[in-house]
C-alpha cells in the first residue's frame, strides 16, 4: 500500500514539472485580412480628400496555445527583430493632417482597370485588442510598440477599429480602386515556458488589410463649359515707369454650377496654370505674354493679392488657393482681377495676350 501511494506522488510531481509549449501562430487560412471597403466616392480632382470607416470587426485569434507566462500582446509597424518579421508596407514618410498621422500606401498595392499616374493615397488607422472595451490606439508612430493587452490568455487577437483614407490626384480616372494585401504591421506575443527563467520566444503574425474606394467624375461645370475672355483696357506705354508696376485692373468672375448635391458644403481649392508655359511657377501671378517679355498679365484675387501660378500637378499644393464652398444649389463663384505687369522700367508699345487654365480641386 505504501509503495502504491509513493508511485502516485511521483507521477503527479513529474506531470507538474512538464514544460508548456510556446505560443503558436494560426495558419494563414485562419488569418483573413481586414476589409475596408469605403462607401463614399472620391473626386477625380482631389487634394487629400477624406473618407473614413469604422470596421470594429474582431479578427480570428491568430495567436493560440500561449502559456500562462505569456504577457503583452503588441502591434508595431516596424521590424520585430526577435522573429525576423518584415516591416509594414507603408511608407515611414508620414503626413500629419487633422491631428492624425497618415502613411503613404505604395502604388503597387493599389490596382484599378482605370489606373491613375498622379494618385497618392494615404492611410491612418487605429488598432485595439479583441475585447469590446479594450483601449484603442491610433498608430501615430512607425517605430512605437503599442501594448494592446497585458493579461493572461491562451489565445490572442486584435481589431482594426477605424480607417481613414486621404486621396490626392489630378485627372484621376473614374473607377473602383482596390487596395490589395497591404501589410500594416505585426501583431506579436512574447511567451515563456513554465520555467520563468527560460528564454522568451516572440510569436508574430502579419496584420493585413484589403479594401477599395471609388473615383467619380466631378459634375461641376465652370462658366457653363465656355472659355472666359477678359479684355484689358488699352493703355499708353508711357504709363509704365518702373519694373513691377501694375496698370489696368479688370475684374472678372468665375462661376461654377451643376455640382452634385453630394458635393454640397465641400470646399474647393484652385490651381492656376500658364497655358503658354506649362512649367511656369511663380508666386506673383504672372502669365506669359506671347508678344513680348517686357510686360506680363497678372492674376489676383478680388482685393488685388497675387495668386500663384504653378504646373498642373498635385505636388503643387503650396500653390493651391481657396476657391469657395459649394452651396446647396450646387453653385459657387469667385471674383478675380487681371492687369498688366511691367517686367522692365520702360515698356515699348506691344500687343498683350496670355492664357491660363483654372483647375478646381476637392479638398
Amino acid at each position: 500500500m505504501y509503495k502504491k501511494i509513493a508511485l502516485v506522488i511521483m507521477f503527479l510531481l513529474a506531470f507538474a514539472t512538464k514544460s508548456h509549449a510556446y505560443c503558436t501562430a494560426s495558419s494563414s487560412a485562419n488569418q483573413p485580412p481586414f476589409i475596408a471597403n469605403l462607401v463614399n466616392a472620391q473626386s477625380d480632382n482631389a487634394y487629400r480628400q477624406l473618407v473614413s470607416q469604422t470596421i470594429a470587426f474582431p479578427s480570428s485569434q491568430p495567436i493560440r496555445s500561449c502559456s500562462s507566462f505569456a504577457r503583452n500582446s503588441t502591434f508595431t509597424m516596424s521590424n520585430v527583430s526577435a522573429s525576423g518579421a518584415t516591416a509594414s508596407d507603408l511608407s515611414n514618410s508620414a503626413t500629419i493632417s487633422d491631428d492624425y498621422t497618415y502613411y503613404l500606401i505604395p502604388s503597387n498595392k493599389i490596382t484599378s482597370s482605370a489606373g491613375s499616374a498622379n494618385m497618392k493615397v494615404y492611410i491612418a488607422f487605429n488598432i485595439k485588442d479583441n475585447q469590446e472595451n479594450a483601449e484603442e490606439f491610433w498608430i501615430n508612430s512607425a517605430t512605437t510598440s503599442y501594448n494592446l493587452y497585458s493579461g493572461t490568455s491562451d489565445t490572442r487577437g486584435l481589431r482594426l477599429q477605424k480607417v481613414r483614407i486621404l486621396v490626392s490626384g489630378l485627372n484621376n480616372a473614374e473607377g473602383t480602386y482596390n487596395i490589395s494585401n497591404l501589410k500594416l504591421g505585426n501583431f506579436s506575443v512574447i511567451d515563456r515556458t513554465s520555467n520563468r527563467n527560460s528564454d522568451p520566444k516572440t510569436t508574430t503574425v502579419p496584420v493585413v488589410m484589403n479594401g477599395s474606394f471609388k473615383i467619380t467624375k466631378s459634375t461641376c461645370v465652370i462658366n457653363n463649359g465656355a472659355a472666359i475672355n477678359v479684355t484689358l483696357p488699352t493703355v499708353p506705354s508711357s504709363t509704365f515707369t518702373a519694373a513691377g508696376q501694375t496698370v489696368g485692373d479688370t475684374a472678372f468672375t468665375v462661376n461654377v454650377s451643376r455640382c452634385s448635391s453630394e458635393d454640397s458644403n465641400k470646399t474647393l481649392l484652385a490651381l492656376l496654370t500658364d497655358n503658354n508655359d506649362a512649367s511656369a511657377s511663380n508666386q506673383s501671378g504672372l502669365l506669359k505674354n506671347i508678344y513680348s517679355p517686357n510686360v506680363s498679365v497678372q492674376i489676383t484675387d478680388s482685393v488685388g493679392s497675387a495668386l500663384s501660378i504653378a504646373p498642373k500637378n498635385i505636388d503643387s499644393s503650396s500653390s493651391f488657393f481657396s476657391f469657395g464652398t459649394i452651396g446647396s444649389g450646387g453653385t459657387v463663384s469667385k471674383a478675380f482681377k487681371a492687369r498688366y505687369y511691367s517686367n522692365v522700367d520702360t515698356v515699348p508699345a506691344t500687343l498683350v495676350q496670355a492664357q491660363a487654365t483654372i483647375t478646381l480641386i476637392y479638398n
